[in-house]
Parts: C-alpha cells; sequence; structure tokens
C-alpha cells in the first residue's frame, strides 16, 4: 500500500542543492525508521549550474519496515512574480512487494511464501547499497558539466562504475565517479 504525506519545509525558499536536499529527506526517513539512508538522490528537473533544483527525489529502503521511502522535496511556484518560493516535501511509503507488482500477485497465489519475499527483499538491499555520507554535491558534480544544460541528474550506483552522478544534456548520458569528483 502506498501512503503519501505533505510536509512544510522551513528554511529553504526557491532551490536547492543535492545535499541540502537529502538532509531534509534523511530527517523525514528518519522518524519511519531511524538510521535509514539513501540509496538515491535525484534532481527531477534538472539543476542550474550551481548544482540547485527546484525538485529532488531521494529514495531510501526501509529494511526493518520492509518498504520504501520516496521523498520529493520541491519548491511552490508562486504565479504572481514567477518565482519559486518556499520548500514543501512529499513522504510516500511504499509496502514490499509494491501493491499491484507481479511479487505482489504471487504472494496473493502462493506462488512464493513469505520466506521468498524476505529473500528477494535482502537481494534488492543488497543490489542498492546507501550512498556515503560525503557523496559529492550536486554543486562539485554541475562545476564538470558547465555550461551543458543539465535536464537530469542523479547520484546512484551502478555495477559498472560504483557511486556516479549520472547526468542527463541534451544528447548525451555522461558518468562522473564520485571519487573523480572529491580528488
Amino acid at each position: 500500500m502506498k501512503q503519501e504525506t505533505l510536509v512544510p519545509v522551513a528554511g529553504l525558499t526557491e532551490s536547492c542543492t543535492s545535499r541540502e536536499a537529502l538532509a531534509v529527506a534523511s530527517s523525514l526517513a528518519g522518524e519511519l525508521e531511524p538510521g535509514a539512508q539513501a540509496w538515491r538522490v535525484g534532481s527531477v528537473d534538472g539543476c542550474d549550474t550551481e548544482g540547485r533544483s527546484t525538485r529532488w527525489e531521494v529514495r531510501f529502503d526501509l529494511e526493518r519496515r520492509r518498504a520504501e521511502a520516496v521523498v520529493t522535496l520541491g519548491f511552490v511556484y508562486e504565479e504572481d512574480t514567477g518565482t519559486h518560493g518556499e520548500g514543501v516535501a512529499s513522504l510516500s511509503l511504499v509496502d514490499f512487494p509494491a501493491e499491484g507488482s507481479e511479487l505482489s500477485k504471487m504472494a496473493a497465489t502462493g506462488e512464493i511464501s513469505a520466506r521468498g519475499l524476505r529473500s528477494v527483499w535482502r537481494q534488492q538491499m543488497r543490489e542498492r547499497p546507501a550512498l556515503p555520507p560525503n557523496a559529492p554535491d550536486s554543486s562539485v558534480m554541475m562545476a564538470k558539466v558547465a555550461p551543458d544544460e543539465v535536464r537530469a541528474a542523479y547520484a546512484r550506483i551502478t555495477r559498472q562504475r560504483g557511486f556516479v552522478w549520472v547526468v542527463e544534456t541534451p544528447g548525451r548520458t555522461r558518468h562522473f565517479r564520485f571519487d573523480d569528483l572529491t580528488k
């Protein structure tokens, strides 16, 4: 079952960097499960040249709850001024297996046992390790990308490259290893 909650975010206006978004999202996810760690942070609408975005999505696996928390941080668009104002976070909780998924159907029909589901959950957790606490901020990543127009950017792990920022620009997807950004 998916549950969603909206929460006002004090102190952030107009836009923020990935590190700022991650701090807000981690606080919210930590209320659901202490110590929850993000496995992905992404700019939904792209970043400006300073690594700031008006919309971020941060994903957490909540191990004990066997669920995923998705925190979307956005900024209210002020039509009168044409600017973004106060921040607001949307917190969604998605149980595992997700309602309507193939695994959910298999569990309902008895094709997979509770033990089998736990095994699949543990495998998913291994495939999505937490982002390191010293992950480079989007501002560091954007210093490597500018002046390209960034359509989307997200930090995650890949099997081939380890932890990376994946940056989508017109006609091109680029990968920046965390290690290369922190040198």
